[in-house]
């Protein structure tokens, strides 16, 4: 699959009163120790102690290893932050359109919804479906990232659980996106990605689930990425997937989630499934104490 993941003009979501305070940074404690890049390189994450999927019961912080993880940032989906943005056009490869259409936050969710374009939108043409994309900013270093999640699974829709950023030279040429996903897909499997346009490195790679997760059901799951420099591994319930290592994970990085439909040759959408919801009930950040020559 051709990948074309820069977004196109974005505007904000709608102002929230308590965006920039609520739940938002919490100070490390005094006297961590920070794990040098060579230390980070060399590590084989396994599987993690944060698996609850209820957002009031995520611990503050956890060891993993060498590694101590504090808790930097944490939302509950009660109003759309402000700082997060609204993807407009559409990827190459998919007959949604991005749009505003296709997201609401309603029961305390983000709802990325696919479905159908009514007569008289204001629309492209060449697209006959509304899809979602969402990003929010690019302001965390190495860490976890945590998404729980819930789906319908249906053929050819695709909901993707990123971490992702743009990379620009010193004169702000853009080199393209370069970011971890998670796609769940109808597959039994999902699919882990790895992707950086600048260097021309892709990996991807099918991730199958847990024993213990039903691929069929609609759910809560809690997806997680865990990004160390060299390295970025994939969970699902605190269960590692894969790790691909080799890769130019450097931070920043922003959360990112895309609800779109795959128009892939020999691709035959059935629009009567519509509409599909993608719901996201909390993410989360846990940056991990990296000394300077590890970033």
């Amino acid at each position: 699959m051709k990948l074309h993941w820069a977004l196109c003009s974005c505007f904000l979501l709608g102002c929230h009163d308590e965006a920039s305070t609520l739940g938002r940074f919490f100070a490390r404690d005094a006297g961590e120790v920070c794990v040098s890049a060579q230390t980070a390189r060399s590590f084989e994450p396994g599987a993690l102690p944060v698996v609850d999927g209820v957002q009031e019961l995520l611990p503050k912080s956890f060891t993993l290893g060498d590694f101590r993880f504090s808790q930097a940032y944490k939302y509950g989906f009660e109003a759309l932050p402000s700082d997060w943005s609204v993807g407009q056009g559409a990827y190459s490869s998919s007959l949604a359109e991005f749009g505003r259409q296709g997201l609401e936050v309603a029961d305390g969710h983000l709802k990325l919804s696919l479905r159908a374009k009514t007569e008289g939108e204001p629309s492209r043409t060449d697209r006959p479906f509304w899809g979602a994309e969402v990003r929010g900013p690019v302001a965390f270093g190495h860490g976890l990232f945590l998404a729980r999640i819930r789906t319908v699974k249906t053929k050819d829709a695709i909901l993707g659980f990123f971490m992702s950023t743009d990379k620009f030279t010193p004169q702000g040429q853009n080199l393209g996106w370069t970011g971890a996903v998670i796609d769940l897909t109808d597959s039994p499997q999902l699919r882990l990605v790895f992707h950086n346009s600048a260097l021309n490195q892709h990996f991807s790679r099918p991730g199958p689930y847990p024993q213990n997760v039903d691929p069929d059901s609609a759910q809560w799951h809690t997806y997680a990425l865990l990004s160390l420099p060299g390295q970025v591994s994939y969970y699902v319930d605190g269960q590692k997937l894969h790790t691909f290592t080799g890769v130019d994970a450097a931070a920043p990085w922003s959360f990112q989630f895309t609800h779109w439909i795959n128009r892939s040759e020999g691709v035959s959408f059935d629009p009567s499934v519509l509409p599909v919801v993608g719901e996201v009930d909390f993410v989360a950040h846990y940056e991990v104490a990296l000394c300077p020559a590890a970033e």
